[in-house]
Parts: C-alpha cells; structure tokens; sequence
C-alpha cells in the first residue's frame, strides 16, 4: 500500500475527528473544564500533525537515500540487478531518485555482451528500436536535464534494445529499459517504479 495513502488517511481521520471533538471541547470549555476541552482537540490535532511530519521525514530521508545510492554506483548496481558488478564492468555514471510512492535509477555502464545478456534474463523482452523508443518517451520526463544529456544518446548507438514491463515486483507500475551497443560495449538502464 502506498505510504502516501496512509499518511493521507490518517490526516483525513484527524479531520474528521476534529468536528465532534471541536463541538465537545466547546461544551467541556462552556462547563469550565478547560483541561477536558483542550484534551478533546489535541487527539484530533496530534493526528494531522503527525501525518504531516511523517510524510516530510519519509521525503527527507527518501533525498538523503538518493543522494548516497547515487554517489556509490557499484551500490547502485547490486541493488538495482541483485548482484555485483562483474570485474569486466565498470558504472560510467547513475542517478537514483526515491520518490514518496516511487523511484527512479538510470545507469551508464560498460560491460560485455554476455553480462548484459545475463541482465536482460530478469523480465525483460528483446525488441526494436522503435518500440525502446516509444517506453523511453513515455518515461524519460521525469529525469534531470544534467541525467538526459548523457542518456538520451543511448538510442542513437546501441544495437541491442530491451523493455520489462514488470521490472520490480513491489511497484504496482514498473518499467524498465536497457540497450546496448555492441562496438563501445556500453549499456544504457532506466527503470521507473511507482505505486
């Protein structure tokens, strides 16, 4: 389930809560306990303030957590492909981006043929050109101008394309994208996972 649905509920319970509780602080206030009233009213409060700061925290950590994955590319790799990198491949540039509900990787890595065959084993299907490059549209907005410069090439000089609609099972939408070519035997992965 969607952190953000939780978070989202609680905050919408803590409103609804906060009507009865407002008209019953309003009679305990009227009856002279102030102590009963401002009880009522914290309950209601502390729920949407709670939902509120747990949503920042999970935001602030989930920028920390992209910010480390994305300066240890190696870390990167085995999390992303569950295992390390081969001794013959090398991660040229990465990003990562958690998001709430969502994240994003994108690599740049050189590596033989065989290794990114071995990649390509996890839920992906070979495909043409046209059909990489109709995913990658759809998916390629939601990556920084500095990250596009260096993988947008990637379409241009592979001979090899891949596209997993399923790449990561615990997104509900997980789509994921690898080329390769051949001559400069470097290859190109984005995936974009979201709930």
């Amino acid at each position: 389930m969607p952190i953000t649905f939780i978070f989202a509920c609680l905050a919408m319970l803590g409103v609804l809560l906060l009507v009865p509780a407002g008209v019953a602080g309003a009679v305990l206030l009227a009856n002279g306990k102030k102590k009963h009233a401002l009880m009522a009213l914290s309950v209601p409060v502390a729920m949407i303030a709670l939902a509120v700061l747990l949503s920042l925290a999970v935001f602030v950590a989930a920028g920390w957590h992209s910010r480390i994955v994305s300066a240890r590319p190696n870390l990167l790799f085995r999390m992303t492909f569950g295992c390390r990198p081969p001794a013959s491949t090398r991660v040229l540039k990465a990003y990562h981006k958690s998001l709430l509900d969502g994240a994003t990787t994108v690599m740049k890595f050189s590596a033989t043929r065989e290794t990114v065959d071995q990649i390509a084993t996890r839920n992906f299907v070979r495909c043409d050109k046209e059909t990489f490059a109709r995913v990658y549209r759809g998916n390629d907005h939601n990556l920084p101008q500095r990250v596009r410069a260096w993988f947008l090439p990637s379409e241009e000089n592979a001979d090899y394309f891949w596209v997993a609609q399923k790449f990561d099972e615990s997104y509900a939408y997980s789509t994921a994208i690898l080329c390769y070519s051949e001559q400069a035997q470097i290859a190109y992965f984005h995936w974009l996972g979201m709930d």
